[in-house]
């Protein structure tokens, strides 16, 4: 099993929410009949005040506007408008960006293309038999590291310095880049849950068009969805950004210091760059992509949707807290005082 396939594992979370797509609907027939009521009785109190004319705009407000809700809540129009509207920003909108990043024989399926997403930043770490080729004059850095316990007078420079610091380096970027995955976890399944999330209450705020003093409800609920929309686009951005440059960085840092002539020191100092250059890059595109759904609200104005926004909000809640322990620590008790 391939780093990669933990995205497999999350898409049975998005199918039973998708199955779930139209449990309000009858509900929201209810209410839709409800708020066409409500309308019809404000409208009528209006005429009989003498209003007449604002009573004839309402009801023709109201009668215009009510087909949109009566047709997507009309038999099986819901699931299939909200199957369009998903599938809008997750298959058309993406599929140029996939195409540009070279992720195209994914097939525009989510848990493929975040599969090839986590493996070329898992292999951007540790490389596979392609990378291999790249130490077969020396052998790879395992063999390298045996070598000197075996035979630590042979080779000292390049046993030590060559293997054991390039072992101890991409320890800690598999450490960075496991919050680098968790982070594209977030982005991009994390837009696609509360697309699903919003199409399962959609009903029940989307009934309400019609009349006018809960009408914002409605228009609340289509900025939400366009909100985790752009959340899923600007988390796959991201991403895709992410695993070219993990891949970029660290190829790097192995080709930093291969000449066998180069001084141990200057070779240690190469492979300390190309690692600050890998970690540095995956920190902040950790922070980015838990800022995704910030980035997208930004962009429409409006309030984020949450989805990346729920990683980040649990790393603050994690440090807050340490710091909090930690100052109740150092805080002499009275007794002491």
């Amino acid at each position: 099993m391939a780093l990669g396939d933990v995205a497999g594992l999350l898409q049975p979370m998005i199918d039973s929410a998708a199955g779930m797509a139209d449990a309000f609907v009858p509900t929201g027939l209810v209410l839709l009949a409800v708020a066409l009521m409500l309308t019809v009785m404000n409208a009528t109190y209006q005429w009989w005040m003498g209003g007449v004319s604002g009573a004839i705009a309402k009801l023709v407000r109201a009668g215009i506007i009510l087909t949109i809700p009566l047709f997507l809540l009309y038999g099986s129009n819901w699931t299939t408008s909200m199957k369009t509207l998903t599938g809008f920003f997750s298959v058309e909108l993406a599929a140029p960006l996939i195409q540009k990043s070279g992720q195209a024989g994914t097939g525009g399926s989510a848990p493929e293309l975040v599969k090839n997403i986590i493996t070329r930043v898992a292999n951007g770490i540790w490389p596979d038999s392609k990378a291999q080729k790249q130490h077969e004059a020396g052998g790879n850095v395992f063999e390298k590291a045996w070598q000197f316990i075996t035979d630590p007078g042979k080779s000292v420079g390049e046993s030590f310095f060559s293997a054991l610091t390039e072992i101890f380096f991409k320890i800690l970027l598999t450490i960075i880049g496991g919050v680098l995955i968790v982070s594209i976890l977030f982005a991009l399944y994390g837009p696609i849950l509360l697309m699903q999330v919003g199409v399962i209450f959609g009903p029940l705020l989307v009934c309400w068009l019609a009349w006018e003093p809960l009408s914002d409800l409605a228009r609340a609920w289509l900025k939400f969805m366009i909100s985790a929309g752009f959340s899923l686009l600007v988390g796959l951005v991201l991403s895709l950004i992410a695993a070219s440059s993990v891949e970029s960085f660290v190829l790097q840092m192995q080709l930093m210091g291969q000449d066998p002539e180069l001084p141990w020191f200057l070779e240690l100092a190469a492979k300390i760059g190309g690692f600050l250059a890998s970690a540095g890059t995956m920190i902040f595109l950790s922070f980015m992509l838990f800022k995704a759904d910030d980035i997208a609200a930004a962009m429409i104005g409006g309030g984020g949707a949450g989805s990346a926004g729920v990683g980040g909000a649990i790393i603050k809640t994690v440090t807050r807290r340490g710091r909090r322990d930690k100052g109740s620590k150092d805080k002499p008790d009275e007794g002491e005082k």
